[in-house]
């Protein structure tokens, strides 16, 4: 770490970051594919979030809620209940 930078080791990137009491803040962003659709997915709208449901070996769904901002981010979580269902 040089002064407010903060260098991810496995990657080389810079993050900007800012020191409050005991804690380091700071956002890296990253891209990645998170969801293809396929016969094993399924990707729902519901009251202004998106449901993407991923079907897992071991007959079990693995279900994130995902929500769009304003700006153009997204943000997802995870639905921790795994539940077994015959299909």
């Amino acid at each position: 770490m040089e002064g407010n930078v903060l260098t991810i080791k496995e990657s080389g990137e810079k993050v900007q970051v800012t020191f409050r009491n005991d804690s380091v803040f700071g956002t890296l962003t990253t891209y990645d594919t998170t969801f293809i659709i396929s016969d094993k997915g399924i990707l729902r709208k519901y009251k202004g979030y998106y449901f993407m449901n991923f079907w897992q070996e071991g007959d079990q769904w693995m279900i994130y809620k995902l929500k769009f901002s304003n700006d153009g981010t997204a943000s997802a979580c995870g639905i921790s209940k795994m539940m077994n269902w015959t299909r």
